[in-house]
């Protein structure tokens, strides 16, 4: 049987690529034909074609052509390197999707939280979550947290800080004597699993409001967060938590959003 081999058009449509493809592909020294005739066509053998497909789906990893050419040349030593270096490679990516993922998530978690009513005051179970601490904030100065905040971002954080869970740390005992002491203990961020030096937020029962107002009237929520305390008699434990949510930028530029928690135990 007489061996066949293929032009450049039919090995193109048979791979699906361009036949300008293969002539760069010629030119670089990656895949040249087996021989051109007189008229300069190219002429490849079926064993040939094999190389080729080999080297398209190298392509398909993204490995560099001039890597690519170093497989193909048979250096096994440097292939082994070459895709070693490729799986880790997919790994950082797949794990850099994953906290995009994550990220994603806990966007549309924070929206669809703005569904669920503002004003009102929900018992809600919480797991164990942890935070990494800013130093203690020493005064109530606004630039001085905002340092705090762009520190400890810059020590922790990946993302901008809105793209964190972020938030704000004041001893419960703190606002039972003055719901208007805005003099916060701490800045933090939350981490997906905990770290060294990690601030461990306990488990338990808390109490949660979502707040929807200006920033001066958040006192208010507090109000009513300790008045259904003594109604209920509970107790307080810990830190109250705010969480900004989201901050209106053409309406009402000094309103927000932010959701509040608390634990709580019920007393005997």
């Amino acid at each position: 049987m007489k061996k066949y081999r293929f032009k450049i058009s039919e090995l193109a449509d048979l791979l699906g690529i361009n036949k300008r493809t293969l002539h760069y592909y010629d030119e670089i020294g990656l895949f040249s034909p087996d021989f051109k005739d007189d008229n300069g066509y190219r002429y490849y053998s079926v064993e040939k074609s094999m190389d080729l497909a080999v080297i398209l789906s190298l392509k398909e990893l993204e490995i560099p052509l001039e890597d690519i050419k170093k497989i193909i040349d048979g250096d096994i030593s440097h292939s082994k390197t070459i895709l070693e270096s490729k799986i880790d490679e997919l790994d950082k990516q797949i794990e850099s999707l994953k906290e995009i993922r994550q990220l994603a998530t806990r966007k549309l978690k924070q929206i669809k939280m703005t569904g669920r009513g503002f004003f009102d005051i929900e018992e809600i179970k919480l797991q164990e979550e942890y935070l990494v601490l800013s130093e203690v904030l020493e005064t109530d100065d606004f630039l001085t947290t905002v340092n705090a905040g762009f520190q400890l971002l810059h020590d922790e954080g990946k993302y901008l800080f809105t793209n964190n869970r972020y938030g704000y740390m004041i001893h419960s005992l703190k606002k039972m004597k003055d719901s208007k002491d805005e003099h916060y203990d701490y800045l933090y961020l939350e981490k997906d699993q905990i770290t060294q030096g990690a601030f461990i937020k306990p488990a338990g029962t808390y109490l949660s409001m979502l707040y929807n107002g200006a920033e001066t009237d958040l006192y208010k929520a507090y109000d009513d967060i300790l008045k259904y305390v003594s109604d209920n008699e509970y107790e307080l434990t810990g830190y109250f938590y705010e969480f900004p949510i989201h901050q209106s930028v053409h309406e009402n530029p000094e309103a927000f959003i932010t959701e509040i928690q608390v634990k709580f135990t019920r007393k005997g």
